[in-house]
């Protein structure tokens, strides 16, 4: 069952992290967004440089970064992502994702992701931006109805679990409004990776976008440690999909 409740009327029933330590290296890493242009990100520089190594694996639907542990670690994922404009033909689509669990080799583990979901409809429609969580296998996506999103939009998603690993939040803010769902009674999370993924939505096509950017990729244990993707696994499409990833951004293109 997902709950929705406004960001100001959150209350948590369980002991997760210490809120000041995690917003603190939160806004540390916002500061990155204030340094000169000669140290911002060079997404093209990146591009050229997403070439394949020992780290990736070829997925049929999906590509990003994970971090990844052999015990039950992760309580809290972050980023945050500039909205692509997104072109497809009738039944394509595409999921933005920041989540719990993605990747895991465990197939007993629930996946809890949330971000933003793209489906094109029929043309006469138009196409459907929508932000979304899930709890998988239990839920189909949950909608943040409070939240509208368009391209352009600077989106910033959170996940949380409990220690019980059946409960937690998503929140999902567009700078304007925040807007948070609570999770409960779900099939357990192993808490053995966080991501930074886009994926195809069903069995649709993938739309087609040019860049999504995952700012401050930042996961934080169960021990208040921090970790971010650099050196661990990157996940592509084949022919289809190119990822770069480091401390600071997690990058992912569509060539096709």
């Amino acid at each position: 069952m997902a709950l929705s409740i406004p960001v100001f009327a959150m209350r948590f029933n369980f002991t997760l992290i210490s809120a000041f330590s995690f917003a603190s290296a939160v806004l540390a890493d916002r500061s990155l967004e204030h340094r000169s242009e000669s140290s911002q990100l060079n997404i093209v520089e990146k591009r050229t440089n997403a070439t394949l190594d020992s780290r990736d694996v070829m997925y049929e639907n999906w590509a990003g970064a994970t971090v990844n542990q052999t015990v039950p670690t992760f309580v809290t994922v972050t980023g945050t992502f500039e909205v692509p404009q997104i072109l497809g033909p009738a039944g394509s689509g595409v999921g933005i994702w920041v989540g719990m669990d993605i990747g895991s080799v465990q197939p007993e583990c629930a996946l809890f992701s949330a971000g933003v979901m793209y489906q094109m409809y029929a043309p006469s429609f138009g196409p459907s931006y929508k932000a979304v969580a899930q709890w998988l296998p239990d839920l189909e996506p949950q909608e943040f109805t409070d939240i509208k999103v368009s391209p352009g939009d600077l989106i910033t998603v959170t996940v949380t679990v409990a220690s019980d690993q059946t409960t937690g939040n998503a929140t999902v803010e567009n700078q304007v409004t925040a807007q948070t769902l609570e999770f409960h009674n779900q099939v357990a999370l192993c808490q053995l990776s966080a991501g930074w993924i886009v994926s195809k939505v069903g069995v649709s096509t993938l739309a087609n976008f040019d860049v999504v950017s995952f700012r401050q990729p930042l996961a934080l244990g169960d021990h208040q440690n921090f970790f971010r993707p650099t050196g661990d696994v990157i996940f592509e499409i084949e022919n289809v999909t190119a990822t770069y990833a480091d401390e600071n951004v997690v990058a992912i293109w569509h060539y096709v």
